[in-house]
């Protein structure tokens, strides 16, 4: 690339050439990040004596699920909330008792392609209760789909989002 520096004095030339160096700078400067937003799953039941099942799940790809929550609305006592994970011939289960109140927790718990999450309600005695369920799935990485864009390309799908820096040198 050849630049030719306007002025007629050394110091028109050289303010040239910091204009010049500044309007480089910025383009270097420019960064453009892709988010992968998490996933809501979620899931509701509203009689948890005759259908306890609140969420089946097939994780289609390694990811975290990282925000739990939980909700429970005349929940009898010794009501629970029974999260079963499978993973290949693995299966874990744990219980939660649930109370009349919303819960939400940050977790950090690592799923595989292929991992199973169910989740049901076990009810002490009969009676008309709701449970909800809501969980943040986050995929991995290293299934996201990745495409190299230059800022350039960016900027033409996008529109100039720095066109004032441009105008006011």
């Amino acid at each position: 690339m050849k630049v030719e520096l306007k002025g007629d004095t050394p110091e028109k030339k050289f303010k040239h050439l910091e204009r010049i160096l500044q309007r480089m700078g910025r383009r270097l400067q420019k960064t453009v990040i892709g988010l992968l937003p998490v996933a809501p799953i979620f899931g509701h039941v509203n009689d948890p004596v005759n259908d306890p099942r609140i969420l089946s799940v097939l994780f289609p790809a390694d990811g975290t699920i990282t925000h739990a929550a939980v909700k429970a609305e005349n929940a009898p006592k010794g009501t629970k909330l029974v999260i079963e994970f499978t993973s290949g011939s693995e299966k874990t289960s744990r219980s939660f008792p649930l109370k009349n109140v919303s819960v939400v927790e940050k977790v950090h718990y690592e799923v595989k392609a292929g991992d199973l999450l169910e989740a049901f309600v076990e009810a002490a005695e009969e009676g008309s209760s709701q449970v909800w369920l809501g969980i943040l799935y986050q995929i991995a990485m290293k299934n996201s789909m990745i495409t190299p864009i230059a800022v350039e390309q960016f900027e033409q799908l996008t529109g100039d989002f720095d066109a004032s820096d441009e105008e006011g040198s």
